[in-house]
């Protein structure tokens, strides 16, 4: 990839932890490499901008889940332990945010009106969209967006991600 820095986005239709919005980035780096080729977690946190500190942690978390195998000494670093047409956005968000279920929006837990809720029924079946298209979507899939945004720059509307320099 070029040496250009990405850094990501905040905010948008999901809000998520800055752990989870780096894993999915992270791992999309990864995606772009060879398959088992091991790269520095400095090139990752420098091509967007994170602190190395912050992407160890971030990666730790994910190699103890099994999604990358960590390497030591001069030539250490990370690479994908398992293929990343197999590694879901759900199993990412839930290291870093637990199990996503269907809790009441409104009382932040289990729902008491759940039988009687009108809101409850319609959010429930928009949640369960949600989680459906998170276990569909792989880092696979990210990667490739990752690749075609070095090949072609941001599409016609994007935000600008490049940091400047």
């Amino acid at each position: 990839m070029t040496k250009s820095k990405i850094k990501p986005a905040r905010g948008g239709p999901m809000q998520l932890t800055a752990s989870s919005s780096y894993a999915i980035h992270g791992l999309g780096y990864l995606v772009t490499k060879e398959p088992g080729e091991v790269t520095f977690l400095s090139e990752i946190s420098d091509y967007f901008g994170i602190p190395s500190s912050y992407m160890a942690k971030v990666f730790q978390a994910l190699a103890r889940e099994g999604l990358v195998q960590s390497f030591r000494g001069a030539k250490g670093g990370y690479a994908l332990a398992r293929p990343a047409a197999e590694i879901t956005l759900r199993q990412v968000i839930e290291i870093f945010e637990g199990p996503v279920t269907n809790d009441c929006t409104l009382s932040r837990g289990p729902c008491n009106f759940e039988p009687s809720c009108g809101i409850y029924g319609r959010l429930a079946e928009a949640q369960e969209a949600y989680l459906q298209a998170l276990s569909q979507f792989t880092i696979e899939s990210i990667g490739g967006e990752f690749r075609q945004f070095e090949e072609n720059g941001p599409t016609p509307g994007a935000r600008k991600l490049h940091k400047k320099e």
